[in-house]
C-alpha cells in the first residue's frame, strides 16, 4: 500500500517512504488507529507549522494488534517561523502478539516516517500569522497596541490621531465631545475666529490655547456728538456810495414847464450854470426856479461786509461697541469632509465661532447664521457752514444844492436839502450852482452761517461681514 502525507499551507512536505504491510492496514495520521490484527501501529501526527505561535501537538500513536506491538507516534515538530512545537503525544505500545507473529515485521514495517519541518524558533515574530489544523487556513491583521497597551487614555482632539486607541480619532471620540464641533469655511470665507462683541473700553478677552491667532479688531455703532458753531457776524459796509440828487432848473417861477435836469458830477465842486441859447420851442434861457431831492445809495454801488470766521467745537468721535476676533489656527479630523475638528470657544467670546469676509454681504452660509456687519474706521463729516453776510442794507445818504450869483458860490441865494421847489432866485444874475452829497449810515449786513451738519458714520470701505455660530 503506497501511503502519502498531504502538505497543508504554510507547510514543508514530508518524506515519503514505501510500506509493504503485512496482515493489518496502518494507522492514519493524527490519532493513531486501532492497529488490524497483526498489523504496525500507526504514526504520530505531524506537529503544523506555528505563525508565531506554538507548533501543534503530535498525533497520538495507533493501538497495536494482537499480535505484534505498534511503533511509538512521532513526536511533533516546532512550528516554522514561531515558537518550538510541542512534542508529540507518543504512540501506545500495542498488545504484545502471539508467537507465531513475524517477530522481523516490527523492525521493518516503518522504514522512516518523518516531517521534514526546519523549526525557526529564534525569527522574528510576523504581523500574519497561519494557524493550520487539518482543514483551515486563518490569517489576522495587527491593528495596533490593545487598550491596555495604549500609552495614554486622553484624545488629543485636534492632532488628527487616535491617541487612546479606542478606534476614534478627534471629533468622533467621545472625549471630544462637549469641547468640539465639526464645521467647515466656505469658499471666500476666512476662519475659524472666536469673537467677543462688547461695549467699547471693556476687558476683551486674550487669544489663548485653542484660538491662539490674533485676528482683525473691529467695530460698530459709530457716535458723537453734533459740531457746535459760533455765532456768525459781518463787519461794517464797506464802498456804499450815494447816487446823485435830483436837480432841476424850471423856466417858470413854480418848477413846472419845460427847464433843464443837471448832473453835476461831484460832491462840493462849484458849476456855472451855463443856460443854452433858447430856440423856437426850446427850453427858456434864464432860471426862474430850481427843484431839489435828495440823494439816495447808488444801487449800483450796494458796496459789502466782510463775514466772520466760524469756529467749530466737537468731541471725538468713537465707537459704542468693540468685536475682538482670535484665529484658530490648528485643526483637527475625526469630521467628514470638507469640514474640521474646531475647539467650541469660551463663553467670554460673546458670539461663538464666526467666519469674517471683507465688505457687505448678503445671506450668511449655514451654519454661521447669525449675520453681523462690522468695521475698521470712521468717517467724521461733522462740520459748521461757513459764515457770509447779505449786501448791505438801510444806507442813509443826505444832500443840499446851491444857487449863486457869484463866482466860487460864496454868495448862495438858494439852499435846498429836502424835497422842494424855490423860486428865490434871480433868473438875470443866477450863473453859478453846487451840490453836497454825504453817506450818513452805511447800513448792515445781514449774517449766515455757522450751522451745524454732518455725522459721525462707518466708513463701509473698512467694512468687514461676520457669519456666528454660537454653541449651545
Amino acid at each position: 500500500m503506497l501511503v502519502v502525507a498531504a502538505g497543508v499551507v504554510g507547510c514543508a512536505y514530508p518524506d515519503y517512504t514505501y510500506v509493504d504491510k503485512v496482515d493489518g492496514a496502518s494507522g492514519a495520521g493524527g490519532t493513531g488507529g486501532t492497529g488490524g490484527s497483526g498489523g504496525t501501529g500507526g504514526s504520530g501526527g505531524v506537529a503544523g507549522e506555528g505563525g508565531g505561535g506554538t507548533g501543534a501537538t503530535g498525533g497520538t500513536g495507533g493501538t497495536g494488534g494482537t499480535e505484534t506491538g505498534g511503533t511509538a507516534g512521532v513526536a511533533g515538530e516546532g512550528g516554522t517561523g514561531g515558537a518550538s512545537g510541542a512534542a508529540g503525544t507518543g504512540a501506545i505500545g500495542g498488545t504484545g502478539g502471539e508467537d507465531a507473529g513475524d517477530a522481523d515485521v516490527s523492525e521493518d514495517v516503518v522504514e522512516d516516517v518523518s516531517v521534514d519541518v526546519e523549526a525557526e524558533a529564534d525569527a522574528p515574530e510576523a504581523d500574519v500569522s497561519v494557524d493550520v489544523d487539518a482543514d483551515t487556513t486563518e490569517t489576522s491583521v495587527d491593528t495596533g497596541p490593545e487598550a491596555s497597551d495604549c500609552p495614554t487614555t486622553v484624545e488629543n482632539c485636534t492632532n488628527g490621531i487616535d491617541d487612546n486607541c479606542d478606534g476614534k480619532a478627534d471629533c468622533a471620540d467621545p472625549q471630544c465631545t462637549a469641547g468640539y464641533t465639526c464645521l467647515g469655511i466656505p469658499d471666500g470665507w476666512e476662519g475659524y475666529y472666536a469673537v467677543y462683541d462688547g461695549p467699547s473700553g471693556s476687558a476683551v478677552p486674550n487669544c489663548t490655547s485653542g484660538f491662539p491667532v490674533g485676528g482683525p479688531v473691529l467695530h460698530r455703532n459709530p457716535q458723537g456728538s453734533a459740531a457746535a458753531c459760533s455765532t456768525c457776524t459781518c463787519e461794517a459796509p464797506q464802498g456804499v456810495e450815494c447816487g446823485s440828487p435830483h436837480i432841476w432848473i424850471g423856466g417858470s417861477p413854480d418848477c413846472a414847464g419845460q427847464g433843464w435836469t443837471l448832473n453835476l458830477p461831484q460832491s462840493g465842486v462849484c458849476y456855472t450854470l451855463a443856460m443854452p441859447s433858447a430856440t423856437d420851442g426850446g427850453p427858456p434861457t434864464v432860471p426862474e426856479s430850481v427843484e431839489f431831492e435828495p440823494p439816495v445809495p447808488d444801487p449800483n454801488i450796494l458796496g459789502s461786509c466782510a463775514a466772520s470766521q466760524v469756529s467749530i467745537t466737537k468731541d471725538d468721535p468713537s465707537w459704542s461697541r468693540i468685536a475682538t476676533s482670535c484665529q484658530h489656527n490648528v485643526l483637527g479630523g475625526g469630521c467628514s469632509a470638507p469640514t474640521a475638528c474646531v475647539p467650541k470657544p469660551g463663553s467670554e467670546f460673546t458670539r461663538g465661532i464666526c467666519i469674517l469676509r471683507a465688505g457687505t454681504w448678503g445671506t450668511c452660509p449655514t451654519p454661521y447664521v447669525n449675520k453681523y456687519t462690522y468695521y475698521q474706521a470712521l468717517v467724521d463729516s461733522r462740520t459748521c457752514t461757513d459764515c457770509s453776510c447779505s449786501a448791505p442794507a438801510g444806507a442813509q445818504c443826505e444832500g443840499s444844492v446851491e444857487v449863486d450869483n457869484s463866482p466860487g458860490c460864496g454868495s448862495p441865494e438858494v439852499v435846498l436839502s429836502t424835497l422842494a421847489c424855490s423860486n428865490d432866485v434871480t433868473p438875470d444874475t443866477t450863473q453859478y450852482i453846487r451840490k453836497q452829497t454825504t453817506l450818513v449810515s452805511a447800513g448792515s449786513c445781514a449774517a449766515s452761517g455757522g450751522v451745524s451738519t454732518g455725522s459721525v458714520e462707518a466708513d463701509t470701505s473698512t467694512a468687514y461681514t461676520a457669519c456666528c455660530w454660537l454653541p449651545n
